[in-house]
């Protein structure tokens, strides 16, 4: 090496590694960076990262990778840290890849997501692709970056990959779109849809983090400044999406970050001046028999902040009867919200599960519990009227969910493609065909109005077991409309502690074409 080039990087100012060294620990502190061993600035050339900002690091093809301004560069061959060459006579397949992006605008790379056919370059106006012009291993001689496409993307919000394509955000005034990307051969440009074209400006331009589950086929948009959290779910059947559908979850307190960890979406929330971990399954149908241990609960009960009572320090026990007021408190491990009502659920205690008990359990019964505050602790808890003690062991208290889903217009479809917005439709019933549900509520609001008014389902008649819960396994409810397609609106609601799953919807009524012909 020659005397008067610099030996190497500054490992104070490199980027910093997290160490986990146990079960519960971690070290954070710089990492010990390769020399420059032979040659000089000519023949064994400084990293294009010296003296400039550097926006991301990765690992890919068994190289360190750091993204600066608009250059790529992938440090050696399985040696992570060293970004010198070897020899200063011979370049060998193993040695530093340093490359630029060209353009027309300007570039500053934010982030990469590795796929089968390269590594995918982000910026905030353009994409591009890394790659082996030979199909082969990456080397510097084989290493080409073309352009993708020309896509606005918040640099903010890391993209995701999302199975066999990438997801990214996009941000206008006023709201977000989201964006998959899809790559083809290395010579075609890749398929890039607006997926949330049929809910725009519904998603905020406050979303600011993105989180994914390939296997159940969902996207979750996360907005840290509020209690929302925006979901796109969707079913492929390995050639199309056959199913496709956004919703939207208000959790009870400040979202600070939510990932999708094993089939489980994990969110930290702020309330309080307290944090709460909380978690659910996603793909979990809940029967509404949620069984309770000691601390835990098993089962996904429909309740946000759902927990089992714990005893404090300043009290008896964790469910304590008050006779002189004739109410049951429950103390819970956090502190719940102020002014803010919400459900004590009785579910079947793990010690009956297989025994005569448990077909005499009272499952699925439930009470609204208030929110107080003792007086000489400071310690606030839930109440319910009447004594529940004996029922501690299979208690479960939170907060309701608010389930509501707004029907779309009803028109005639003449086939699988087309539909007639021209001819006159009187609707008489709507059918809905549900499975392991509770009760539910539906709401009708005419045309020109703001109030939504409860109506009436059919009754039929029929038997149930009692002391069950009150979850059934297949039902259908028959709505009287009796209105014109385009004079109401009709929404299916529920607050209870019960699971609703929508399968399926029919109406039926009078079509008239009106003699219109129609091609």
């Amino acid at each position: 090496m020659s005397r008067t080039a610099s030996p190497g990087v500054n490992n104070a100012t490199m980027p910093h590694e997290l160490s986990n060294t146990g079960a519960t620990t971690f070290t954070f502190g710089p990492i010990t960076y390769k020399n420059r061993l032979t040659g000089d600035d000519l023949t064994s050339p400084t990293p294009s990262f010296i003296g400039k900002p550097i926006n991301a690091t990765f690992f890919f093809s068994n190289r360190f990778g750091i993204l600066s301004k608009d250059n790529v560069i992938l440090g050696v061959a399985n040696d992570s840290y060293n970004f010198f060459v070897k020899s200063a006579l011979v370049q060998i397949d193993s040695d530093p890849i340093d490359l630029n992006v060209s353009s027309v605008r300007p570039v500053k790379l934010s982030e990469v997501l590795p796929s089968p056919q390269g590594l995918i370059l982000f910026s905030e106006r353009q994409q591009f692709q890394l790659y082996a012009t030979d199909s082969s291993i990456l080397t510097p001689t084989s290493a080409l970056i073309r352009s993708l496409s020309n896509y606005e993307m918040a640099t903010d919000i890391a993209p995701v990959d999302v199975g066999t394509t990438s997801a990214f955000i996009s941000r206008v005034p006023g709201y977000c779109k989201l964006f998959t990307m899809a790559l083809r051969d290395v010579e075609q440009s890749p398929v890039v849809i607006d997926i949330s074209k049929i809910v725009l400006e519904w998603i905020p331009d406050t979303v600011d983090d993105l989180t994914v589950s390939p296997q159940n086929s969902v996207i979750m948009l996360i907005d840290s400044s509020t209690s929302y959290l925006y979901l796109y779910r969707y079913y492929n059947n390995g050639e199309k999406d056959l199913f496709q559908a956004w919703t939207k979850w208000e959790l009870p307190g400040i979202i600070q970050t939510a990932k999708i960890i094993n089939d489980s979406v994990v969110i930290v929330s702020q309330h309080e001046d307290e944090y709460t971990l909380g978690s659910i399954t996603l793909d979990e149908i809940p029967t509404g028999s949620s069984v309770t241990g000691l601390t835990s609960i098993t089962g996904n009960t429909c309740l946000d902040m759902a927990t089992r009572p714990v005893k404090p320090a300043s009290a008896v026990d964790a469910v304590v009867y008050d006779t002189t007021n004739k109410v049951t408190k429950i103390y819970v491990p956090y502190t719940p919200f102020q002014d803010k009502g919400a459900i004590m659920l009785l579910c079947l205690p793990e010690a009956d599960v297989g025994t005569a008990a448990s077909v005499d359990a009272d499952v699925g019964f439930y009470l609204a519990a208030t929110e107080r505050t003792e007086s000489t602790t400071n310690y606030r808890y839930f109440e319910v009227q009447g004594n529940y003690t004996s029922y501690a062991d299979g208690i479960v208290v939170g907060y309701g969910y608010n389930f509501e889903a707004t029907m779309p217009k009803f028109y005639f479809k003449r086939d699988a493609t087309t539909s007639d917005y021209t001819a006159t439709l009187t609707i008489s019933r709507v059918t809905f065909s549900v499975s392991r549900t509770g009760p539910v509520l539906f709401k009708i609001k005419s045309g020109g109005s703001d109030e939504w008014k409860n109506v009436e389902y059919v009754n039929d008649a029929n038997t149930y077991l009692a002391d069950s819960s009150p979850v059934t396994s297949e039902h259908e409810f028959t709505i009287p409309i009796h209105q014109r397609n385009t004079n109401f609106e009709l929404k299916v609601t529920s607050n209870f502690p019960f699971p609703v799953s929508l399968v399926s919807m029919v109406w039926e009524g009078i079509y008239s074409p009106r003699f219109y012909r129609r091609a």
